[in-house]
């Protein structure tokens, strides 16, 4: 009898071990695990280039995405068409969009959701060129970090909706991603002066002002938008 509750006990041990490990585990990125061409490019869908024909058959090839795929109508800044889909649960990443525009991919959007930090994408993409850290008010103070890559077609997005700072802001490599955006470098302006990949409202000059050379993690000035 002791030695069954001895095995017993073992073999408890061993699921708690077991279950630890795997709930520790970390999932797969579609984004840091992707090495079938450089960024931009994701996939070998390249944007400026790629075609909503090719896109989807790539699109549908993979694995990892759960949702149904169609093309839509968008009548937004970011195209006229437009694709999404979910990622599976075992994935970091949680969903994406894809917009065309002129019948060429525009924009390629990945909901990061806080599964990935500034320090393994700045990793992953390399430094960036310039850098937005911008608060406000909503029906709360917001934070947004941003970190912009303009000739290659990339930027990096964290928003907290609920964060008041003040003057000085500390960037850290842990702090997390919202949203990374694969863009055509020719549409950077109508991107950024839209406001689409800040996540807020400014007018131009404002947006102007309040960018700064990225000089790498650590305390940055923070801009703060006036009140409306």
């Amino acid at each position: 009898m002791r030695n069954l509750w001895k095995n017993v006990r073992i073999c408890i041990a061993l699921l708690l071990v077991v279950g630890l490990l795997g709930a520790c585990s970390v999932k797969p990125s579609v984004i840091l695990e992707d090495t079938s061409c450089k960024p931009p490019c994701w996939k070998n869908i390249q944007p400026g280039k790629s075609t909503p024909d090719v896109v989807m058959e790539i699109l549908q090839e993979m694995e990892t995405i759960q949702s149904e795929l169609t093309i839509k109508q968008s009548e937004s800044i970011q195209g006229t068409q437009r694709t999404s889909w979910l990622f599976k649960s075992s994935i970091r990443e949680s969903g994406g969009r894809i917009y065309f525009l002129d019948n060429t991919v525009s924009l390629i959007e990945f909901d990061v959701r806080d599964s990935i930090s500034l320090g393994e994408l700045v990793s992953h993409l390399g430094k960036p060129d310039k850098l937005l850290v911008v608060s406000g008010w909503a029906d709360s103070q917001w934070l947004s970090i941003i970190l912009l890559y303009p000739t290659l077609g990339l930027s990096i997005k964290h928003f907290d909706s609920f964060r008041a700072d003040k003057g000085i802001v500390e960037i850290s490599e842990d702090i997390p991603v919202s949203n990374l955006y694969y863009f055509d470098p020719k549409r950077y302006d109508r991107l950024l002066y839209s406001t689409y990949l800040l996540g807020y409202y400014a007018d131009e000059s404002t947006i102007i002002e309040s960018i700064q050379p990225w000089r790498g993690f650590g305390e940055v000035q923070l801009f703060e938008l006036p009140d409306e």
